[in-house]
């Protein structure tokens, strides 16, 4: 955090094996969010108060274009040319469709219910975009992307995902997209910023177990200086006047 001095970060990161749910504070409302799973251990803090910091980010939770195409499997637009095996639905009934998907993801109910609490500001980094070689591998937990790219429905696909984004200022929350630079045409990781490395021959390497979804640290770099690049903006321009130094 060189490059930002005087910031302020604090981390509440949910785990799998997490036990405490995340407790929230403001001046005048409470709320426990129990699927936010903080590990319990000492030095690991699981309530936050939002009197504390000057902006709040919301990163992954399930908002992300795999959630977004994995519901494609029951119902599809009609308008594509994969076929994902689900009931076929008119554009207007596949955006309502596609909206209640994401609403019903944990980061927007966690989103929703912040905004309710604070007016501070609000942002959300969605998941990343799945690593590029789940377009070519063969098994059934990559026929759905394997089917986008062969069919070219990637434009469909970022589209789709594109106006869920648009959806977000609405609701006063700023979308923070993914990096340029780690995107390899319209909606895939490049493969060199994914855990999952086709070199790697292991049995138990992120790569064997199929996981396209979760990126290495080279990513997290840039995805972090892109995130504090965008706050700090959004402050220096004096969009939110009341401002401390802290996230």
């Amino acid at each position: 955090m060189n490059e930002f001095p005087g910031v302020q970060v604090g981390h509440y990161i949910s785990r799998t094996y997490g036990a405490l749910p995340l407790k929230v504070y403001s001046e005048n409302d409470a709320d426990v969010f129990s699927f936010v799973k903080i590990e319990d251990r000492p030095g690991v803090s699981s309530v936050l108060s939002l009197s504390d910091w000057d902006a709040f980010i919301v990163v992954g939770f399930g908002y992300s274009l795999v959630r977004l195409v994995e519901q494609w499997g029951a119902y599809q637009p009609d308008f594509l040319k994969a076929d994902f095996g689900g009931h076929l639905l008119r554009a207007d009934f596949a955006s309502d469709y596609e909206n209640h998907c994401m609403d019903t993801t944990q980061a927007v109910r966690l989103l929703h219910r912040l905004r309710e609490m604070t007016s501070k500001p609000i942002y959300l980094v969605p998941a990343p975009l799945p690593a590029e070689w789940a377009a070519k591998r063969d098994g059934a937990k990559f026929d759905a992307w394997r089917a986008i790219h062969e069919a070219g429905d990637e434009a469909h696909a970022v589209a789709a995902y594109e106006r869920q984004l648009r959806r977000l200022p609405g609701r006063r929350i700023k979308p923070i997209k993914q990096p340029q630079a780690t995107i390899s045409g319209t909606i895939w990781t490049r493969s060199e910023y994914a855990l999952g490395q086709p070199n790697d021959a292991a049995d138990d390497s992120f790569f064997a177990r199929g996981d396209f979804y979760h990126m290495n640290k080279s990513f997290g770099e840039i995805a972090l200086r892109e995130i504090m690049n965008v706050v700090q903006a959004d402050f220096d321009v004096s969009e939110f006047p009341e401002k401390t130094g802290s996230l």
